[in-house]
Formats: structure tokens, C-alpha cells, sequence
């Protein structure tokens, strides 16, 4: 199972993403370093990026504009929920 990183609000209706999280069965605390600002227009998703790249993710799993808009950050593709699934199952 690939190494992801999840942005979801766990809507009812896209339990996709909680569907890969339980598929992935393990959990890592990441301590991420700041890195240059990247999304513009909402800060806070930069914490995504900064998650994978410190923990060398294979993808980012988000349904997120901003990140979606990027498709990849440093080579680590983002992906909505069904189309990681789509991917890696």
C-alpha cells in the first residue's frame, strides 16, 4: 500500500477517503519542516505539502481545489479520493 497523505473532512458523502485511510492501516506522526509558501490563496493547505515531502508520501489524497490545482507538489501526484482508489486498487 502506497504511503499517503489524506485531506478530508470525512463528508458522508465521500468516504473514499476514509476507505483508503483504513486500507492503509498505519498511522505516522510526521514532524514537518516550514517550507516556502506555496498555495496563495489558503495557507493552511501548505501543511499538506509539507507532510508528504517530509514523509516521503507517494501521494496526497485530498478533494481540495487548491491542492488539486498543483496535480503534483515535488513529484508526489494528488489525487481525489476515487481516483486513488482507482490507482492503487
Amino acid at each position: 500500500m502506497p504511503t499517503a497523505v489524506v485531506n478530508s473532512p470525512f463528508k458522508p458523502a465521500e468516504r473514499h477517503a476514509e476507505l483508503a485511510v483504513n486500507l492503509a492501516g498505519t498511522v505516522a506522526v510526521i514532524d514537518s519542516p516550514s517550507l516556502p509558501p506555496v498555495i496563495q490563496d489558503d495557507p493552511s493547505e501548505d501543511r499538506f505539502l509539507e507532510c508528504a515531502v517530509a514523509g516521503k508520501a507517494d501521494c496526497i489524497i485530498s478533494g481540495d481545489k487548491h491542492l488539486l490545482k498543483l496535480v503534483e507538489f515535488q513529484g508526489i501526484p494528488i489525487l481525489k479520493p476515487a481516483a486513488f482508489l482507482k490507482r492503487y486498487l
